[in-house]
């Protein structure tokens, strides 16, 4: 009996480590009090907390929950400026909200909100910016609009009013069944939907129409390969061709798996020689996934001397890569996966363009450029590193599971063949104690 429940609790022990192993552990954040004890005037500030909604509905009400703090010994007014804008458009500013204008002494902290409704369905970006005194504090974030579709009840064959010979559907889309057909065909394509969708494959993409590049210097455009279909789409290829004598290549290589309602990110690389004409040079490239293929076209304009606006283009198209990556990120971290150096990378990344943007805030424009070069470095690490975790996350996220089932069911076999033989030695030693008996009377 005794060994029966050692048994038991061992077993119990080994579930529980199982249950909880890959559970991530609960971890707080501390606020400490800032202390200075300088007697020079320091006028910081930061935005010590952003929230909002990570996917929404087309045209409903956003809010954007925004608290400054004055981190500095001096007070100052600081005025709110929110900016929503799109991917599609050289992350065209499409909305601007004003926040609060409001003196802060030391230590202040003021919490707003900012409503947003958005018209259009798709990927967003938003940008905080904060000015207090002569110093600007900012933050990034992106979200998703789905689109409202209008339910309208289905209407009894019976009592239909069109034509009959009007079921064919369009297959290009690869769905098997679609309300093309009568007064419901006439909603859906206005809405550019399909009510009823079995294994749609399709495929949209994102980027830029434009990227600037000096003379024999280097730069990265990114392609995000949007899967707004359901199946799973397969060794996405992305092939890019320039006209002229400029390398492209693309990074990474391919993407294994992209599953329905993900994104993923390609970067292609631009390597402009010394000393070639500056003008517009056309770029085109192809995605390639599951015998499917989309186009894009970017104009990659060459100059000899990049405009204060330019590089600013090149930093808000880094800034975008990395948000884009850091919520990638996320998403691999909550199904399982290792993202340590995929982070480190991002971070990398990060760190040297908000150099890049201090210095183009003091028009060093040739430190810039430095840190841009250095920003493109760290992310093409990134994605290489996002690619190899997204075709390998069902690998990553099972088989440490299925290791320790394999684990735990040769334990339990091992413990019973070890209670079994303790229990047949058990009677023996009975036995022979039972014949010793026998025999001694």
């Amino acid at each position: 009996m005794d060994n029966n429940r050692y048994l038991a609790l061992f077993i119990f022990t080994i579930c529980i480590f199982i249950i909880f192993q890959d559970h991530p552990s609960i971890t707080g954040n501390i606020l400490l009090g800032e202390v200075n004890v300088s007697i020079n005037p320091m006028e910081y500030g930061k935005i010590s907390y952003l929230g909002y909604p990570a996917e929404a509905i087309q045209y409903s009400n956003m809010d954007f929950d925004i608290e400054f703090r004055n981190t500095g010994s001096t007070p100052y007014i600081k005025k709110t400026l929110l900016q929503i804008g799109t991917y599609d458009a050289n992350m065209t500013v499409i909305a601007n909200r004003i926040g609060h204008t409001a003196s802060m002494g030391p230590g202040d902290r003021i919490f707003e909100t900012l409503k947003y409704t958005p018209v259009a369905y798709g990927f967003y970006w938003a940008h905080v910016m904060v000015s207090y005194g002569d110093s600007t504090a900012d933050a990034w974030g992106s979200f998703y609009v789905e689109p409202y579709y209008a339910y309208v009840p289905p209407i009894d064959p019976g009592d239909s009013t069109g034509d009959d010979d009007d079921s064919d559907s369009d297959s290009s889309s690869g769905s098997s069944t679609s309300p093309s057909s009568g007064f419901l065909g006439d909603i859906f394509s206005a809405l550019d939907f399909e009510l009823y969708d079995y294994g749609r494959t399709m495929i949209t993409l994102s980027h830029p129409d434009k990227i600037y590049v000096m003379s024999g210097d280097t730069s990265v455009v990114y392609i995000l390969v949007n899967n707004t279909g359901t199946m799973t789409l397969r060794r996405l290829l992305l092939l890019p061709r320039i006209i002229g004598n400029i390398a492209v290549g693309a990074q990474p290589m391919n993407i294994q798996t992209l599953k329905g309602g993900q994104s993923a990110i390609f970067m292609i690389t631009l390597d402009v020689p010394a000393g070639i004409k500056d003008g517009i040079y056309p770029m085109d490239f192809k995605v390639i996934a599951n015998r499917i293929e989309r186009t894009g076209h970017i104009d990659v304009v060459v100059g000899s001397l990049l405009l204060d606006e330019n590089l600013m283009d090149m930093i808000l198209n880094y800034r975008y890569i990395i948000t884009r990556l850091m919520d990638e990120t996320h998403s691999l971290y909550l199904a399982g996966g290792n993202t340590t150096l995929l982070e480190r990378y991002i971070d990398d990344a990060d760190s040297a363009l908000i150099l890049a943007k201090d210095y183009h805030d003091l028009k060093d424009y040739g430190q810039v450029r430095a840190y841009l070069k250095d920003t493109r470095g760290h992310l093409e690490l990134a994605v290489i590193e996002l690619a190899r975790l997204r075709s390998s996350d069902s690998l990553l996220s099972r088989a440490p599971m299925l290791l320790l089932m394999i684990a735990m069911i040769v334990i339990i076999a091992v413990s019973l063949i070890a209670v079994y033989v303790h229990k047949r030695s058990m009677k023996k030693d009975e036995m022979a104690k039972k014949f010793q008996d026998t025999s001694m009377s």
